[in-house]
């Protein structure tokens, strides 16, 4: 005798496993970890440029400020800017000479070279933000006098003549 057997059939699920879940799950976590860290980074590189940005403005304003002091006549001082305060001292590079007109006669004015070391702080921390250092030439009228540039007859003032001389940026 001859036995047979039913056939078998499929029962078909309505829905996902645990497991499909599971595997769901655990796929849609690393896309997400991916996801913020990314984004993570991104806000702290925008974050990172935009505080480079603000450094670059303000030690611009400072320079900009700066080139208009005389060393030899405010060796040190402290301007406030809008959020940030500028502050310097000034060294002497090199003893002050005497100097001289083009045509070789002498001027009524002593020349020196000064380092000045620049601090830039914000208001609202009081912590050092910028630090770089400038050298600027520094000038004083030695005697009252009244020679030229041609060596006789006119005079000068002293606040016309400052330049920048070089640039030494810490970064």
């Amino acid at each position: 005798m001859k036995v047979t057997r039913a056939p078998r059939t499929r029962q078909h699920q309505a829905g996902m496993s645990l497991l499909e879940v599971l595997a769901a799950m655990v796929i849609l976590s690393f896309g997400a970890t991916v996801a913020f860290t990314w984004f993570n980074q991104s806000a702290t590189a925008l974050a990172q440029v935009k505080n480079q940005e603000a450094e670059l403005l303000a030690r611009s304003e400072a320079l900009e400020y700066l080139q208009h002091i005389n060393p030899d006549l405010q060796p040190t001082g402290q301007v406030a800017m809008p959020g940030y305060q500028i502050e310097w001292r000034s060294q002497a590079l090199h003893p002050a000479v005497k100097s001289v007109t083009d045509l070789g006669t002498a001027a009524s004015y002593t020349v020196s070279l000064s380092r000045l070391d620049v601090i830039l702080r914000k208001k609202d921390t009081q912590q050092d933000w910028v630090k770089f250092q400038l050298t600027l030439a520094g000038y004083t009228q030695s005697a009252s006098s009244t020679s030229s540039f041609f060596g006789s007859g006119g005079g000068g003032h002293p606040r016309y003549k400052t330049c920048i001389a070089r640039l030494d940026v810490d970064v």
